[in-house]
């Protein structure tokens, strides 16, 4: 009787364990056949609608030189001009002229204080020339050793979508501030629904230097264009984002990808993302799910 019991137990947790699956597997089901493509229609969040979409990247020498949507090195070249002035991560800073007035900028920007302490932009070395131009190198070092930089031109009359966790520093005119707006969306349920509820944009005319993992691309956004939203370090503001359901439907039901991915539209208007999200070494299940929970966060408030 005790193996007939056994068996009638092992029964019960198998047919439990099916029945949980295929319910599970029913709601992905449902979430890709039908909540999906109504989602996939809502009209889309356009960060600022007044705004031009340039963007350009300092050339740089590469070991694909095929390639010219490659934009980033492990170091970079600058030059600076006696009438402009760098905020840049110190850690960043490999190499410098003597002839520089230096500083600390204690904190980014004032006017967003949680966003520059969630950013990690504080303590900055601010970096002037005196008279002549003269020339520094920065360069990803340390843990961030898989880090590529480059430097992105936006011109006047043109704004950048930017995550600030991804900004290294900023070049501005001396005579000049910069100009950041914080745009919120929290009367749009498409925002809600893409967790995107706030955009920080930096408006031109300035030079901002960012880093990504292992390769940093800049591209065209005409006709529009799909890609994964963690890989995504900036964007023309004018384009209009919007969720469009992933395929194919078995690496969403194994959990290889996403239900939607972002679709960029409405250009002309750039792309700039890295080539290899999520370099950072091996974790554990609970500091892998707090860094998820934190990049959620960070992610909600456009940082």
């Amino acid at each position: 009787s005790s193996d007939v019991c056994s068996s009638d137990l092992i029964y019960q947790i198998v047919l439990g364990a099916l029945s949980v699956g295929l319910f599970l597997l029913g709601w992905r089901l449902a979430f890709f056949y039908v909540l999906a493509p109504k989602v996939s229609r809502l009209p889309g969040l356009r960060p600022v609608h007044y705004v031009g979409g340039k963007v350009s990247a300092q050339a740089v020498v590469t070991s694909r030189p095929q390639d010219p949507g490659l934009i980033s090195t492990a170091s970079v070249s600058l030059q600076l001009h006696p009438h402009e002035t760098l905020y840049v991560r110190h850690r960043f800073l490999q190499s410098r002229s003597n002839a520089f007035d230096m500083g600390t900028q204690w904190i980014f920007d004032w006017r967003m204080p949680l966003s520059s302490i969630a950013a990690h932009l504080l303590v900055l070395t601010r970096i002037r020339a005196l008279e002549t131009p003269r020339d520094l190198v920065l360069a990803s070092t340390g843990a961030d050793a898989m880090g590529e930089l480059s430097v992105l031109t936006v011109p006047e009359g043109s704004a950048l979508v930017i995550r600030p966790r991804n900004l290294v520093g900023i070049i501005r005119s001396s005579d000049q501030k910069v100009r950041i707006t914080r745009e919120w969306k929290l009367n749009q349920p498409i925002a809600w629904l893409m967790l995107k509820l706030r955009f920080v944009v930096v408006h031109g005319p300035v030079r901002v230097i960012v880093r990504g993992h292992r390769g940093i691309r800049l591209q065209a956004a005409d006709g529009g264009r799909s890609i994964n939203s963690d890989a995504v370090i900036a964007f023309s503001a004018n384009l209009e984002v919007r969720p469009i359901r992933a395929e194919p439907i078995w690496q969403y039901l194994n959990g290889e990808q996403a239900l939607f991915t972002d679709s960029y539209t409405g250009g002309p208007g750039f792309l700039v993302y890295e080539e290899n999200v999520g370099l950072g070494g091996h974790q554990n299940v609970v500091s892998r799910n707090l860094g998820r929970i934190y990049d959620t966060v960070l992610t909600v408030f456009g940082v």
